[in-house]
């Protein structure tokens, strides 16, 4: 039995629903799982619900994964046990939400200007209820047959110097971490493969803005990462997070859920009764 505290649903850029991701997370023998949505909390409580419904021996701990910058790179918080009716909160999601749209029409645009033939309305379908994302668009790109699969659109459009890539407009992390915190809970850094974290500014700006803890269990971070990640927590007291950033099982593709997950003994530091 053990904990995944990294996964995604229909409510953000997953595959699954609420409802279809705990089914599975409970076959898959998890204990507990947070639904860490990109900029969002709308799983949560369907989540919750069918849980309830089906009788699941399953808690869910309410996560978020707040996109952030720092001196112009994106990086990802996770947030965990916090309010998520939290009013500045939930303030916060809405702005994310707007500026989530405006990318994918100026993406769009950038799109059709190079002669893929594409509609915000077909990106708006591949999401369904969900808040609009690159992945959706990769999603559409591959519909319409502009791309062979949906590492090729962004390989090719929407990474960091693709030729649609638009960047976001997000929280600086420390103004993140923060607001984490008023709401009620503590923050963890995603997937820190991504950024460079060695001594240095960014490793002392997180410091400084109180990041409670770091992900180190990840599937794309290899074993000397994981030990690197664990030093970093021991030297500045941070708690360790992990999961399977789990999406979905891809076209092709292995499932993640189940492969990927941390022990209770993790989770009691910030969420001692365990009640989910």
């Amino acid at each position: 039995m053990g904990a995944d505290l990294h996964l995604h649903t229909t409510a953000s850029d997953g595959r699954r629903s609420p409802r279809d991701l705990v089914v599975a997370a409970a076959r898959a023998g998890l204990t507990l799982i947070a639904l860490t949505d990109h900029d969002t909390v709308a799983g949560i409580a369907p989540a919750r619900a069918a849980i309830a419904e089906l009788g699941l021996a399953l808690r869910v701990v309410t996560g978020i994964e707040l996109t952030a910058t720092w001196r112009g790179r994106e990086l990802h918080l996770l947030g965990y046990d916090f309010d998520p009716d939290h009013p500045e909160l939930q303030r916060t999601l809405a702005t994310q939400r707007v500026d989530r749209e405006r990318r994918v029409g100026a993406m769009v645009d950038r799109l059709r200007d190079q002669g893929v033939s594409i509609s915000v309305d077909q990106v708006l379908a591949e999401a369904g209820s969900a808040t609009p994302g690159r992945p959706h668009l990769a999603r559409a790109l591959v519909r319409i047959g502009a791309v062979p699969d949906e590492q090729a659109a962004f390989d090719r459009y929407l990474s960091p110097g693709g030729s649609a890539f638009v960047p976001r407009v997000a929280l600086p992390v420390g103004e993140a971490i923060a607001l984490i915190h008023r709401a009620g809970g503590v923050t963890s850094l995603a997937h820190p493969r991504t950024v460079e974290l060695g001594p240095g500014p960014l490793l002392d700006n997180l410091v400084a803005s109180g990041l409670d803890g770091i992900e180190v269990v990840h599937p794309g971070a290899p074993p000397a990462l994981r030990a690197y990640y664990r030093r970093l927590a021991h030297e500045h007291g941070w708690f360790l997070t992990g999961g399977s950033d789990d999406h979905g099982p891809y076209p092709g593709e292995a499932d993640r859920l189940g492969r990927e997950s941390i022990p209770m003994s993790w989770i009691e530091p910030w969420h001692p009764d365990r009640s989910g």
